[in-house]
């Protein structure tokens, strides 16, 4: 069974035209979500994203508009919003170009109440186990880097400085990830202290 990620509830859409957005929006409450915006284009969809923390946004794309695929990185930076772009036709090569900065899926008119929900679900679930993914990897970057400077500071093996972040964490009830940074900023600190060991 697959990892639960909390429910999509609240979406943004930002379209140019205002009857395609209206479409979208029945479409969508109807399937039981909360559209909380509409805007006509990117600039006014980051100020949403920042004011109103929608869950996902739906961004209509034109080429050769560059400047949407730069509010796409900017909105995949914050990891904070899933995103689904709108194209007016099939463009492979657009949609694969929007997925490689960070957006979830995509749609293509006509809409179909169907699809529209598969699509949101799945991106939805693709967002969570992305993000999920990299906090595994940066905690793991991070644990590595705490071993190391628990096994050059304290002349510890590498088991012996990971049993002992392990254990520095459960005594102290903080994450392993906070007592990661904590070690790793503490290196110019440590020197050759011995850490208790029990």
């Amino acid at each position: 069974m697959g990892k639960l990620f909390p429910p999509l509830k609240t979406i943004a859409i930002a379209h140019p035209d205002g009857r395609v957005s209206h479409e979208l929006t029945q479409l969508i409450s109807k399937l039981g979500y909360d559209v909380v915006a509409a805007v006509p284009d990117v600039e006014r969809l980051i100020r949403v994203v920042h004011s109103l923390k929608p869950d996902l946004v739906l961004i209509h794309i034109q080429p050769p508009e560059s400047y949407s695929f730069e509010i796409i990185e900017l909105i995949a930076g914050l990891h904070t919003t899933a995103m689904v772009t709108l194209l007016n036709e099939p463009d492979t090569a657009l949609a694969l170009r929007s997925m490689d900065l960070g957006v979830c899926g995509y749609m293509v008119r006509p809409f179909d109440e169907r699809i529209i929900s598969a699509t949101l679900d799945c991106s939805w679930h693709h967002f969570h186990a992305i993000n999920a993914l990299q906090e595994t990897l940066e905690l793991r970057r991070l644990l590595e880097k705490a071993k190391g400077v628990l096994m050059e500071q304290q002349h510890i093996t590498e088991e012996q400085a990971h049993q002992t972040i392990l254990k520095m964490s459960q005594d102290q009830g903080i994450s392993l990830k906070e007592l990661c940074h904590s070690v790793v900023q503490l290196k110019p600190i440590l020197g050759n202290e011995r850490l208790r060991k029990n």
